[in-house]
């Protein structure tokens, strides 16, 4: 089975299930300990990051202030998602692996 990487998803930025594979944020390891002071694994440890987070460190930017309020965090991080979801199916095409699980099976 391919190692997941979790996604922080959310109002109040908890774990649901979602996850890119972990092929596709290694590459950036070097960008994640930049903006978090954390390795992946770590990172992964406490839950993962949420959909902007995972946008920078994808792009190797640095991270970004996110907005205080809930409504406008919630459409930032939907928006976050749309860009993540469209890198990730890019990078699957040029990797032909892996795949987006952001809404596993229920157990």
């Amino acid at each position: 089975m391919e190692r997941m990487f979790p996604i922080l998803e959310g109002a109040y930025a908890k774990s649901n299930g979602a996850m890119v594979p972990w092929a596709f944020v290694a590459p950036h390891e070097r960008q994640a300990l930049r903006n978090h002071d954390q390795t992946l694994e770590r990172l992964a440890e406490g839950g993962g990051l949420g959909w902007s987070e995972v946008e920078c460190v994808v792009l190797d930017k640095p991270w970004v202030i996110l907005p205080r309020d809930k409504d406008r965090y919630v459409e930032f991080e939907a928006a976050a998602k749309a860009r993540v979801e469209k890198l990730l199916a890019e990078w699957e095409n040029a990797h032909k692996i892996g795949r987006l699980d952001t809404n596993p099976p229920a157990p």
